[in-house]
């Protein structure tokens, strides 16, 4: 009798660890999901949803900028229009609810997300080991990934069609390429595994073993049907394409290594883990001669992209939860429920410090609608328009999704997210980088670049998303042709000193002497208020070196790697201003 207390005892306690795991997970991601929204690209993609429904057509040319050539090629058609009706979704949402739409949004998208996965993984019937993996998910989607992009349909997407060939519902597939390949580009990764299954069912075929014809009609009109949108087969091609000038500037095609490195992220020690499960349960089933061609294929082609890649280690994920809750769940009872058990604590603990305890303040995002990040150059914005700065403007390209949204169809921008013109994305790098070689009729070859496109004011940020400052932003300090009229949180506006910009300059002018010291008083109240923020360490280094205060910032870099001792950037930072002060 009294054993089967204790068994009963054990069981409740069990079944209340899981209540508990399940409502820790959901907060933290309800609480995350409550962000503002930071990725500069969810701008242009709304706006692009408004013309679409505005003008009743694709975009055939470039509505926004008024440098991208009107003869387009193949990927920048390719980019105007892959991502059509993701694009018009939210527009839509917005249009119904205002931001708050793209917030539940945001929320529904990863509801459906674990909903696919867990109906993959339920097979397995420990809801502790379930929930575990799903925590472990959920911090690595929520941290590596904006939730506001057609890429986030993808991992939906791909979550529901290897449910689909699981529960083997065939018939599913033709019109779940065809919604995909209309909302993004991912959709190529979805053709690719349907095509291994069908390789696999072809090598069954040749043994003499009896195969699924469901799998063959429905996999191969699933295929065709991915070719059913306004970029046809371009999908392919500029995935081979992508220019690698533009592939290395861009966060998501770095590696988990250079990740972990330059950016201390946390979250690439859950993707390890699961690769590394994930490797031992592929190796189990192989000696055990359990595991089919096909999932030797998508565990070699997924393990290798997602591991020189991050844009892939969600999709890698997907794919793997099953076969990590396999091995897992082959463990013995000691390991499993004195392992897990830190695994699960350890994910909590860790999903809290990753996001600093700081989220529980995105609740009053809800009832203000306050959901765009500071980072974004708003009071700039106001400034421009109220005093009717006329002529081409410059932008940082980070913020040229942000202005498209706020400024169009009044003003044009000179580059935003899109990267459309690969010439010109070069040319703006020379711009923030104010590269001075070639000297082209007597100016700098950055200076050259703004003549030729007749360029009267510019908008720029004192520091980017990950801490770096221009060499722009220095370079226009030393230049009297250029005159600083505006600066507010990350937002510097300055302007061409000309006749038609006097009375501006009259009214808002800023000495040039003062202005870095104002930029560097700012950058130090933003860090006080955020002391965690990596980036703030860096710009504020980088901004003492400009001034000159070496000592100043040597001591800055050294307590930005006091938080992340792995982080490249700052490393690098303190060892080129350690060489500098060798040579002063």
């Amino acid at each position: 009798m009294p054993d089967k207390v204790i068994y009963v005892n054990i069981k409740a306690m069990k079944r209340l660890f899981f209540i508990l795991i399940i409502t820790v997970l959901t907060v933290l991601a309800s609480l995350y999901l409550l962000r503002p929204i930071t990725d500069p690209d969810f701008f242009w993609h709304i706006s692009t949803g408004r013309w679409i429904l505005e003008n009743k057509a694709l975009p055939s040319e470039d509505p926004f900028s008024y440098t991208t050539p009107r003869l387009l090629s193949d990927r920048e058609f390719f980019i105007l229009r892959s991502y059509w009706l993701s694009q018009v979704l939210y527009w839509l949402c917005y249009k119904l609810s205002g931001l708050n739409g793209i917030i539940l949004l945001r929320v529904l998208l990863l509801s459906l997300l674990l909903v696919f996965i867990y109906k993959r993984i339920k097979v397995v019937e420990d809801p502790l080991l379930i929930s575990g993996l799903l925590i472990v998910f959920t911090v690595n989607l929520l941290s590596l990934y904006p939730m506001d992009r057609p890429q986030v349909w993808s991992f939906v997407f791909f979550a529901l069609l290897l449910l689909v060939l699981n529960i083997k519902r065939y018939t599913l597939l033709p019109p779940l390429m065809l919604l995909w390949s209309n909302m993004h580009g991912g959709y190529i990764l979805g053709s690719v595994v349907i095509g291994v299954y069908i390789i696999d069912e072809g090598i069954r075929y040749l043994r003499g073993k009896e195969i699924e014809k469901g799998l063959l009609i429905g996999g191969i009109c699933g295929i065709l049907a991915g070719f059913i949108n306004p970029s046809t087969y371009q999908a392919f091609l500029q995935t081979i394409k992508m220019p690698s000038s533009m592939t290395g500037m861009t966060i998501e095609y770095m590696s988990t290594i250079k990740t972990f490195l330059k950016r201390g992220d946390l979250t690439m020690l859950f993707y390890w883990f699961f690769l590394l499960i994930t490797s031992f349960e592929i190796l189990r089933r192989t000696v055990k001669g359990g595991i089919s061609l096909k999932e030797i294929i998508l565990f070699s082609g997924l393990g290798y992209f997602s591991f020189t890649q991050i844009r892939y280690v969600v999709f890698f994920l997907i794919w793997a939860m099953p076969f990590a809750v396999m091995f897992l769940n082959s463990l013995k009872h000691w390991l499993r429920y004195g392992l897990l058990t830190l695994l699960i604590s350890g994910s909590i603990g860790l999903s809290l410090i990753l996001q600093e305890y700081n989220n529980i303040k995105n609740i009053k995002n809800f009832s203000s609608e306050n959901w765009i990040s500071s980072y974004y150059p708003e009071a700039g914005l106001r400034f421009i328009m109220n005093n009717n700065l006329k002529g081409n403007m410059y932008n940082f390209h980070d913020w040229g999704g942000y202005l498209i949204w706020r400024f169009y169809p009044e003003k044009k921008v000179f580059i935003d997210g899109r990267q459309l013109y690969e010439y010109l994305f070069m040319q703006s790098m020379s711009i923030d980088q104010a590269v001075r070689e070639p000297v082209i009729m007597g100016m700098p070859f950055w200076k050259a670049i703004l003549k030729t496109y007749d360029i009267n004011y510019m908008l720029i940020p004192a520091f980017d998303m990950l801490g770096n400052v221009s060499g722009l932003l220095g370079a226009l300090i030393d230049d009297e042709e250029w005159i600083p009229v505006f600066f507010r949180g990350n937002s510097i506006i300055f302007v061409r000193n000309t006749k038609e910009n006097y009375p501006v300059i009259y009214r808002y002018g800023i000495p040039r002497e003062f202005i870095l010291d104002d930029i560097i008083g700012q950058v130090e109240a933003m860090l006080k208020r955020s002391p965690k923020h990596i980036s703030l360490y860096i710009a504020l280094g980088d901004l003492n070196v400009k001034a000159k205060r070496y000592e100043k910032a040597m001591e800055i870099y050294e307590k930005g790697l006091e938080l992340q001792p792995f982080n490249s950037i700052l490393k690098k930072r303190k060892e080129d201003l350690r060489i500098l002060m060798l040579h002063k």
